[in-house]
C-alpha cells in the first residue's frame, strides 16, 4: 500500500478519534499539535488503526512511533 493512501485512511481514523472533522494531519505531527491527543486517544488511535490495516502493533513499533510519519513508516513495514 502507498503512502499517500495510508495517509488517506490515517486522516479518517485521526478525525474521528480526535474528533476534528478537518484536522489535516503531517508527517511531523505529535501529540503536542493535537489537542486531544492524550493517552487514552492514543490508545484508541493504535486500535483502530490495527483494525483498519488488519495487524497488531508490537512493543519496540510502539517505542519508535514519535509522530505521524513514524506511525506510516511503521504501517508500511507491517503490511508490506
Amino acid at each position: 500500500m502507498e503512502k499517500q493512501l495510508i495517509l488517506k485512511e490515517l486522516t479518517t481514523i485521526f478525525r474521528t478519534i480526535f474528533e476534528e472533522p478537518t484536522l489535516i494531519i503531517q508527517d511531523s505531527m505529535s501529540a503536542r499539535d493535537v489537542e486531544k491527543w492524550d493517552s487514552m486517544n492514543y490508545m484508541r488511535l493504535l486500535s483502530a488503526i490495527e483494525n483498519r490495516f488488519g495487524f497488531k502493533f508490537k512493543f519496540q513499533d510502539l517505542s519508535k512511533m514519535k509522530n505521524v510519519g513514524e506511525i506510516i513508516s511503521t504501517i508500511e513495514s507491517r503490511i508490506i
